[in-house]
């Protein structure tokens, strides 16, 4: 099974709004990807996060495509 990681600095849980919020760096990281950026907000209702500031993506090369390996750049 694949494991995500998330490493944050300081993150903060409203429970009246269900979200997840980070002021600082954040960086989530997974066999196949890498995403890092300034701030990180988490709809948990949703399931769904937003990172802003410095947005990087790097998606690796796996065993099923050795020679896929893209790097983007997004603010």
């Amino acid at each position: 099974a694949q494991q995500d990681t998330l490493t944050a600095e300081d993150a903060v849980c409203d429970r009246l709004s269900n979200t997840v919020l980070n002021p600082g760096q954040v960086r989530i990281e997974s066999s196949d990807m890498e995403l890092s950026g300034d701030s990180l907000k988490v709809d948990i209702d949703a399931q769904s996060f937003v990172i802003t500031g410095n947005v990087v993506t790097v998606i690796k090369p796996t065993a099923k495509n050795p020679a896929n390996s893209i790097k983007g750049v997004k603010q």
